[in-house]
Order: structure tokens, then sequence, then C-alpha cells
């Protein structure tokens, strides 16, 4: 899946207000395309989700990936805390260090 990093750094920008933002593409999803995303004082996850491997609107699937992070803070597990949805496709998230292992 291709990925118009240019457009999503602005994105975020108009968003979040981040400027001069660094983006590392990141393992770990099998569904979507992860960046950490990097600025002077803030850091996150982005997932944009690969709409070809989805049945489903990617703004309905930002919405509920943002609705199901922010359930998730009521419970005793490390999970990443939902920062802002994107523009008709995208989650912004906190980064939790660690590694992935998907199974081969």
């Amino acid at each position: 899946m291709d990925i118009d990093t240019i457009a999503l750094k602005e994105d975020l920008k108009v968003v979040l207000g981040w400027e001069n933002v660094s983006l590392s593409q990141l393992a770990g999803s099998t569904s979507a395309v992860l960046y950490l995303a990097k600025t002077a004082g803030a850091e996150g996850v982005v997932r944009i989700f690969d709409a070809q491997r989805w049945d489903e609107d990617t703004a309905d699937l930002s919405n509920r990936e943002t609705t199901v992070l922010d359930a998730l803070r009521a419970c005793e597990l490390a999970t990443p805390e939902p920062i802002t949805t994107l523009p008709d496709n995208g989650v912004v998230m906190s980064f939790l260090p660690g590694e992935v292992n998907l199974p081969a």
C-alpha cells in the first residue's frame, strides 16, 4: 500500500499542529500501515488502514479503532491511548515500546 507521506504530514500539521514531522515505518500490522511520527515535544503511532483488505469504509474503521482504544483505557494492561482520528483514514495513538512477533 502506497502512502502519500507529504499529505500525511500535512494532516498531522492541520489536526494536531505538529510541524517538521519525521515518519518511520513500523512493522507489526497486516491490515494497515504503521508509522512512528515524531516532532519536537510529541510522538505517536499513525495507523492507516489498507482499504483493499477491508470491506468497510476506512473512515468508519478509524472511528471504531479510536473508540476501542478509548475503551481500553479502563483495563489494567498497557495499551496505546488514542490521540486523534485523521480525516478519511487514520488513527494517531500513543507509542508503546516493545517488539512485534507475527506468526509466519
